[in-house]
């Protein structure tokens, strides 16, 4: 007798991959604008302000002014307390990755003593953001925080906050980019 042999079908496991999208990578960064390193309330970490270096971020000229009065309407004074101001116009830059971006920008009026006496213009992007701001005005009066956020996109890898003299110096306290 011969025997043959028959042929049987072996069944093997096989993998297929299947793509994962990547998350979109978050961009967060605060700035305690003239001021150092400071934990907000909430425990987020601000960033002692910085001139800008390529690949980074950080202001372009400015000089800073610092005081020690309490300020309204806020428990993270410290954000307030300091501040960047230009006389002819100034910006911060931020080497991000293109997309869509939350701007909140913060101010407190800390050198001037009545409205109508320091007004300027933020551009985020190139596109009007604050127009004739007055601070003081806005607030209220002298040493209250006041925010202001914007939604922006990023095309081309740097996110530029420009700041417009009207009347005497334009500035800011406190700055927070957010990745959407």
């Amino acid at each position: 007798q011969t025997s043959t042999a028959t042929p049987t079908a072996t069944a093997t496991a096989t993998a297929t991959l299947t793509p994962t999208p990547s998350p979109t990578p978050v961009y967060a960064q605060r700035v305690n604008v003239a001021g150092g390193a400071y934990t907000d309330t909430g425990g987020h970490l601000w960033a002692p302000d910085q001139a800008y270096l390529p690949g980074s971020w950080g202001y372009v000229e400015g000089q800073t002014y610092t005081v020690t009065d309490a300020i309204a309407n806020t428990d993270d004074d410290a954000l307030y307390q300091s501040e960047r101001y230009w006389s002819l116009g100034g910006s911060y830059k931020f080497d991000v990755p293109n997309g869509a971006y939350r701007v909140e920008l913060k101010f407190a009026e800390l050198y001037v003593n009545a409205p109508n006496n320091r007004r300027f213009n933020v551009a985020i992007e190139g596109i009007a953001a604050l127009s004739n701001f007055d601070i003081w005005l806005t607030a209220g009066g002298k040493f209250k925080a006041v925010d202001r956020a914007f939604l922006v996109d990023v095309l081309d890898g740097q996110l530029n906050v420009d700041f417009g003299v009207i009347m005497n110096a334009a500035n800011v306290t406190a700055i927070r980019v957010t990745r959407l």
